[in-house]
């Protein structure tokens, strides 16, 4: 027979006479009333299945488990972010004011595209908009590359 199975179990007295306690802790500990609510039902959980050896210490035994589970819980929350800031695509939010530079920069460049020659714009035109390659504008416009 293994000390785990040898701990004798915590009457639901004895831990209900602490939940006010465990609750004024879990509210110093964890952010939210339901959070703090989590953190005692938690906290009971463990030492139903897991009584602590010594009962004469019960509420500095129900103090620790819960500040430890706290402790993980936050740990997770924080992992957990790491790993999806890791995976996740940017946001995509243009300022007002870099949406009219970038408008502006085009028009500049649609203006001086206006300017160049014919054959310079075409080649220009199929390069860009229409994705070809040199050799396939050669072979368009019948030139060679």
């Amino acid at each position: 027979m293994s000390a785990e199975s040898k701990r004798e179990a915590v009457p639901a007295e004895e831990l209900l006479a602490e939940a006010g306690f465990l609750g004024r802790l879990a509210r110093e500990l964890v952010r939210g009333a339901e959070r703090a609510e989590d953190l005692v039902q938690d906290t009971f959980v463990v030492a139903l299945e897991q009584p602590p050896r010594e009962r004469g210490a019960l509420r500095a035994w129900l103090a620790v488990v819960a500040r430890n589970l706290a402790r993980n819980t936050r740990r997770g929350e924080r992992r957990r972010g790491e790993r999806e800031g890791e995976v996740a695509r940017p946001e995509r939010v243009e300022a007002e004011e870099l949406s009219l530079e970038r408008l502006e920069l085009q028009r500049g460049l649609f203006e001086l595209l206006l300017a160049l020659p014919v054959e310079a714009r075409t080649v220009l035109y199929l390069r860009y908009y229409e994705g070809l390659g040199p050799a396939a504008i050669a072979a368009r416009l019948g030139v060679p590359p």
